[in-house]
């Protein structure tokens, strides 16, 4: 599977990593991973990894509860991500990455009104297209 650019969880590991100075091998020795398994999440070109190997990883590297919060909200995100690659085109793909990050980053309102005017979109769309295809019916 190639790394996308729309994934999370690649850079917020490798944060959480750096920031305690480890290297992949101690990192993985500490969480009981093999270290290749740790670099192919780190470069993005494994599947997240359930919610149990996540929370591991958290414990492992003793995260706070911010950054435990930010580990599974990316392992979460991705795991959606790489269902949508297997189904959806690459612009497809990029529009939900957007969507998702905005649902972690936006307050309610916020996305409610995202929400209605991607429904504005939408609805403006349908009509435009039934009407052109009412006047190439003959």
């Amino acid at each position: 599977m190639p790394p996308s650019t729309e994934l999370q969880l690649p850079h917020t590991l490798t944060t959480a990593r750096t920031k305690r100075g480890l290297s992949q091998q101690q990192c993985a020795e500490r969480i009981g991973m093999d270290a290749s398994r740790l670099c192919a999440l780190e470069k993005g070109r494994q599947k997240s990894p359930n919610q149990a190997v996540i929370d591991r990883i958290a414990s492992g590297l003793e995260l706070s509860e911010r950054e435990k919060i930010a580990l599974r909200n990316a392992a979460s995100h991705d795991r959606l991500i790489h269902h949508a690659q297997d189904e959806f085109n690459p612009a497809t793909v990029k529009l939900l990455a957007n969507a998702l990050t905005a649902a972690q980053m936006l307050s309610e309102s916020e996305l409610l009104d995202l929400n209605d005017y991607i429904f504005g979109l939408v609805t403006a769309k349908r009509a435009l297209t039934h009407i052109k295809d009412r006047n190439t019916t003959p």
